[in-house]
């Protein structure tokens, strides 16, 4: 199945489920052409080249049912664009002879299809997402050999025995939005008030945009926020409103929504069938007026299927314009309300439905055409483009290169042939030795002369919308790459090894990396984190395996399909992104289920309650002591570990780790499991395990003497203080331990400011310093006193950066540990610490 030419369009609702169809077909097979067929004029000429497909639009149009003159002359000239569309659509077919054609509705899907079926060899498939299939699908599903449900009640309107119910199919990227951006490009005035986001569809819809202009005032009153997407048909006359509305955005089309459900407290929208499968998806509690002017009034049936489970409020179109208002400030400022409503969407299954779609369209083509139809596997042993669209020896500009993330991305590329330039705000050791390697890179915000030739863009959720070289690339038509997205590209060519975990993964990806590499892999990297053994976040093999440190933080892992996966935990954080813990175990399901058939799912023992195990794949729970997999014969000897590893098939005596603590064994556990899912053998892993070094900033030890230890770590959360305090205490249990901790983010702070406090009462005295905001703006009233006053054992106030050193030195007596934490920069005060403490003991 090497050529795919999907066909429709006109509204999101076909646009964004084809999208996502093309994305998981490119996911599966990889090295397969997949192109578009559109209506000339519709939003798919314009949203399909933007999500790097190329696109061929054919003249077609539908019956305009208003009745006015122009329309009337309009309708007209059908019979000519029904001509001229067959023609087009036979042009373009006869030139791609695509294997798969994909009509998803829509006009341009009308005379692809129509065309397709007078061709030979072409297999020819359906999409329908709602519970009522519109004209095109119904007209062409006798001629098909396979018709995807979105919607099982669509089955009575098909042929028997050519449905397959695999429900909607939805845009991975609304699950890796964020809000911090929307906030920066719509800078609305009171941003710690009630956000309501409000659709009507990609085109707009009438009554729902009259509802919400009546509604206007008390939403003003009420101090809510509110983003509204009016449909390009209605902005001429809502747009003005936003002038009189100070707390109003207006638009006619919204880019990024996965940023809109990311930044919205309650969402008001039609029920079609994509808008319902996105709001389960993100959690988001929504009022959905179901539009009247459709088939067998499907938005209603649409509508209650999600309302019967608790998980959303339904206004008829009637109402709206009288009720919608009151509603809105009743519900959004009803705190239990909006927990239950989002506790009954976390509830619902993750949605395989674009899993299900793949392996039909596989299926069927290998039984029309009697050919087998074997997974593609990608080798790496040319260097083509490592991704559609980015031509191979390109110029890439990274905005936000100094990240730990984005620089691994940066090496790999600029090892690869192209030619990387970018902007970080200050000069740090990582970019400069990013500049040594060859790299251009600006440390002035405005400064976007190397984005001049670009072939594309790329930048994290910490980059504002308002960035001068984002806003200079969407200005010139630059592609631009969120580099989650661009390394869910690059892994498509590879063999995936991932890591996932609230915390862990940087360790267990480096050790995993390390074994693959010293047993002769040869694998590609990207860890988030300086590999001692490296000296480096990024290795570049010649290999086809990829080890992927899988971020959680605004859902980027879930652009990744990885053949093998580790999750290490699903402890609650990022909850500014996630809202409820529940909504953070939707997603580490959602990429569980995303593992191919075939692999190695790896998941520790703590998480066998939240995550669903996936057919196809082989799963295996790891413990310290039970699971599937677990260790023997563990004994500690100072900053070494000695165990057996045991598992269903392997039995691995006198291993040695030369890292401490229960966390860091568990960690080695998942490591070797992986690698020997990818080949490596139970004698290599016990030849180069003593070797494996760590990672800078994890349990990294700068001073070890027998009065005086002093460990730098980057623990951030208060699980992962808790189990390296822990491992302090196994190492050293005749040391006082004194920590020093800068918390990292305001809403952390917030979230679990009692947890942290507990956790840091295990050292024997516990310093804090003021919280390091990264990407947010600070929060009223949250600081590190919260934390303090609720410690037992903390010391002197909350102190400034600098006077970290001055205020250790003071409580260093007697044989004792040291140990400086957080994800912040207080890693710039490691070495002034260890100067200081080395002064002292001379």
């Amino acid at each position: 199945m090497k050529r795919i030419l999907i066909a429709g369009g006109g509204t999101g609702g076909h646009i964004f489920p084809a999208l996502a169809l093309a994305d998981a077909l490119k996911a599966t097979y990889p090295a397969a052409e997949i192109r578009f067929v559109g209506a000339v004029g519709g939003m798919e000429m314009t949203l399909v080249p933007q999500a790097g497909y190329p696109i061929r639009g054919v003249w077609i149009s539908g019956l305009y049912r208003q009745k006015t003159l122009k329309n009337v002359f309009r309708n007209l000239l059908l019979p000519l664009k029904f001509l001229v569309g067959h023609l087009q659509s036979w042009a373009i077919l006869r030139r791609f002879r695509p294997d798969v054609v994909i009509g998803v509705g829509g006009y341009a899907s009308y005379t692809t299809l129509g065309v397709a079926r007078r061709m030979r060899g072409m297999v020819r498939v359906i999409q329908e997402q709602n519970a009522f299939p519109g004209l095109t699908n119904r007209v062409h599903a006798r001629h098909a050999h396979l018709v995807l449900l979105g919607n099982a009640a669509a089955e009575r309107h098909f042929p028997p025995g050519k449905s397959v119910f695999t429900g909607n199919v939805f845009r991975p990227q609304i699950l890796t939005g964020s809000a911090a951006a929307l906030q920066a490009l719509h800078q609305f005035p009171q941003p710690e008030n009630p956000h309501l986001l409000v659709t009507g569809g990609s085109l707009g819809a009438r009554t729902i945009n009259r509802a919400l202009r009546a509604a206007l005032p008390a939403l003003q009153a009420a101090g809510i926020q509110v983003l509204w997407q009016c449909g390009k048909l209605y902005i001429d006359e809502y747009g003005p409103l936003a002038q009189e509305y100070p707390n109003v955005r207006i638009v006619p089309f919204i880019q990024h929504m996965g940023d809109a459900y990311a930044w919205a407290d309650l969402a008001v929208g039609r029920a079609g069938a994509g808008t319902l499968a996105e709001l389960a998806a993100v959690h988001l509690p929504a009022i959905l007026i179901p539009s009247p002017n459709v088939a067998d009034d499907h938005q209603t049936h649409n509508a209650r299927s999600l309302s019967d489970k608790g998980g959303a409020l339904l206004l008829a179109d009637a109402d709206a314009e009288a009720q919608l208002g009151d509603t809105v400030c009743s519900l959004i400022r009803d705190i239990p309300h909006l927990h239950s409503l989002r506790t009954a969407l976390a509830g619902q299954p993750p949605s395989d439905a674009a899993q299900k779609m793949v392996q039909a369209i596989s299926e069927t083509w290998s039984r029309v055409t009697g050919k087998p139809l074997p997974h593609v596997a990608a080798t790496n042993t040319e260097a083509p483009a490592a991704a559609k669209g980015l031509p191979a020896g390109s110029k890439l500009f990274f905005s936000g290169i100094g990240g730990i993330g984005m620089s691994a991305l940066a090496r790999f590329l600029h090892a690869r042939g192209y030619q990387i330039a970018g902007y970080d705000r200050t000069a740090t050791p990582l970019t400069r030795e990013l500049e040594a390697e060859g790299m251009a890179i600006t440390y002035d915000l405005n400064d976007t002369r190397e984005l001049a030739n670009a072939a594309a863009l790329i930048y994290t959720p910490a980059v504002g919308k308002d960035n001068p070289a984002l806003l200079q690339a969407q200005a010139q038509g630059i592609p631009c790459w969120k580099r989650a997205q661009l390394l869910g590209e690059v892994s498509r060519t590879y063999t995936t090894l991932a890591v996932a975990g609230t915390h862990g993964k940087t360790t267990t990806s480096s050790l995993l990396s390390y074994l693959l590499k010293e047993s002769g892999q040869q694998p590609t990297a990207f860890v988030g984190g300086i590999m001692s053994n490296y000296g480096t976040n990024c290795l570049v093999g010649k290999g086809n395996l990829l080890v992927a440190e899988a971020d959680e933080f605004d859902r980027s892992f879930l652009h990744l399909h990885p053949r093998h996966l580790i999750l290490t935990s699903v402890d609650a954080d990022h909850l500014d992104i996630y809202g409820t813990p529940e909504a953070l175990h939707q997603a580490y399901n959602q990429l569980a289920a995303q593992v191919q058939p075939g692999g190695t799912l790896a998941v520790h023992e703590k998480c066998r309650e939240f995550i669903h195990t996936p057919k196809d794949v082989t799963t295996l729970f790891y413990g310290l002591h039970s699971g599937d997999i677990y260790a023997e014969a563990i004994r500690y000897e100072g900053l070494n570990t000695f165990f057996t590893y045991k598992s269903p098939h392997h039995h691995i005596p006198d291993l040695c780790l030369k890292r401490p603590g229960d966390y860091n064994l568990l960690n080695a556990l998942a490591a070797i499991t992986l690698a020997l899912a990818a080949g490596v053998s139970a004698e290599a892993i016990r030849a180069v395990l003593p070797g494996y070094q760590g990672v800078k900033r994890r349990f990294e030890v700068h001073i070890n003497t027998p009065e005086l230890v002093y460990i730098d770590d980057y623990a951030h959360h208060p699980a992962e203080i808790s189990a390296c305090l822990g491992a302090i205490r196994q190492a050293f249990p005749a040391h006082r331990i004194i920590a020093l901790f800068q918390p990292h983010l305001f809403s952390r702070t917030r979230d679990f400011y009692k947890e942290f406090a507990h956790s840091l009462d295990a050292a024997d005295e516990a310093i804090l310093m003021h919280i390091y905001p990264a990407r947010e703006l600070s929060i009223p009233h949250v600081s590190s006193d919260m934390i303090y006053q609720q410690m037992r054992r903390a010391r002197g106030g909350i102190i400034n950066l600098q006077e970290a050193a001055e205020t250790l030195l003071p409580l260093v007596s007697g044989p004792c540990v040291v140990v400086t934490l957080g994800a912040g920069d207080i890693d710039t005060q490691v070495d002034s610490i260890r100067s200081a403490l080395l002064n002292r003991t001379a």
